[in-house]
């Protein structure tokens, strides 16, 4: 049992059951009895998703009684289990994010440390080979997932190093293909991320350009990375305001998606959501509606649980805008439900807001109150600057314009006033 133990060095805070037998060389089934002995002993707590967290004195104890020799072997077996759960948890981000996310949070401290390990594999002297062109491909990868997995996590300095690792292992690739594209790419999201518009559409466009150029035979999945780069120019352009010629753009990603068969399904409902909001920005709302009602249609049968939401969450919004208060509400309360069920508060928040604006245009004030209160204080657990800012202005509004309750309406206003100066923010 102690040399099963002993194998716990390379582990950081704790980590997933099957990760340890992985390092372990056992069975899953025959961990239970390890774990059960360390925490009979006071030595780690099993948390949720089979994560068992260890003392933090344990690792570095048991670090002292092996070679450096036998730590590299540990740490080859370690890397190798937490590369795949990097695949895994990717891949479940689109299905179940709820699980996704949290194991994410808990493996934060074995994720940092991979990002490490993998940094250390870049060989950044002498001549290009085709190993180390390889590594760094391998790399570029796996920082990629790592970064697109914390990006809505409110970890800052752990994205900011995966964004590192990732651009590192990026400029060790001579050649334009998979890997330079998806750094690119993942640079976009980044830009867009901090609202940093013009130099997104300059990113957009010269990837689009240079996907254009190489054409779709240049490499394996060329193909696909052209759809790819049609649907980022007309999300940025979206996002900037200029919705019609981002439809353009979206409907032709949609097209060259559906063109793969398979493999573009699931971004294929993706781009009718992109399309949807377009749409929704020209006025043309019955066509919103359509491609939002289709999107949740496919997403349901690739089992994107996550996308489904999403559409519910915005077709909501469309039915806001028709006066159809009853639908509204209907599809803003299911959405809520599921994001409460992921534990994605920042989407929960949303919802309530959004079913405040419904129950304002709907005249029913008191409850719309109750779901803009709701709303902030999401947001202010959170601690969500510009989302707190825009409730308190809601209530502002809705106590002096409805209520007729001018003495909290000042209030709100002036509290919102206050934090839009004190963050910076355009009053």
């Amino acid at each position: 049992m102690r040399a099963f133990v002993n194998k716990l060095a390379v582990f950081h805070d704790g980590g997933n059951i099957v990760n340890m037998a992985a390092v372990m060389g056992i069975e899953t089934e025959q961990i239970g009895a390890v774990a059960q002995l360390l925490i009979n002993v006071g030595m780690a707590e099993l948390q949720e998703y089979n994560y068992l967290r260890l003392n933090p004195a344990l690792p570095a104890y048991l670090k002292l009684n092996q070679t450096p020799a036998q730590l590299a072997e540990l740490e080859a077996a370690w890397a190798a289990a937490m590369g795949q759960l990097v695949d895994f948890l990717y891949d479940e981000l689109f299905k179940d994010s709820k699980m996704a996310l949290r194991l994410t949070l808990l493996e934060l401290p074995n994720l940092l440390a991979l990002l490490n390990w993998l940094e250390g594999q870049l060989a950044t002297d002498g001549e290009a080979t085709a190993e180390t062109i390889r590594l760094a491909e391998f790399v570029s990868n796996k920082a990629g997932k790592i970064e697109q997995l914390l990006a809505n996590l409110g970890r800052p300095s752990a994205l900011a190093r995966a964004v590192a690792v990732r651009e590192q292992a990026a400029a060790l690739i001579p050649a334009w293909g998979i890997a330079r594209f998806e750094n690119e790419r993942l640079l976009i999201e980044r830009l867009l991320g901090q609202n940093q518009l013009q130099a997104a559409y300059d990113k957009a466009t010269a990837l689009l350009e240079k996907a254009l150029d190489a054409g779709p035979t240049a490499y394996p999945g060329a193909d696909y990375d052209l759809a790819i780069a049609h649907f980022m120019l007309g999300r940025v352009l979206r996002v900037g305001g200029q919705a019609a010629p981002a439809l353009d753009l979206l409907v032709e990603s949609q097209r060259l998606f559906e063109a793969l068969g398979e493999r573009g399904a699931n971004m294929a409902a993706v781009t009718l959501t992109e399309q949807a909001d377009c749409l929704t920005e020209l006025g043309r709302l019955d066509e919103a509606a359509e491609k939002y009602t289709e999107r949740i249609k496919r997403g349901e049968k690739l089992e994107d649980f996550r996308g489904v939401t999403v559409g519910k969450q915005q077709l909501a919004t469309v039915y806001l805008y028709q006066k159809r208060y009853a639908d509204a509400l209907a599809e803003y309360e299911e959405a809520r439900d599921i994001f409460e069920h992921q534990n994605e508060l920042r989407e929960v928040a949303v919802s309530w807001h959004q079913m405040g604006m419904v129950y304002q245009e709907a005249g029913e004030h008191e409850a719309a109150e109750a779901a803009y209160r709701r709303s902030l204080e999401i947001k202010t657990q959170r601690n969500d600057r510009a989302g707190q800012a825009n409730s308190l202005g809601e209530l502002g509004n809705l106590y002096n314009n409805k209520l007729n309750r001018p003495e909290e309406a000042v209030v709100f206003t002036g509290r919102r006033q206050i934090f839009m100066w004190r963050w910076g923010f355009a009053v």
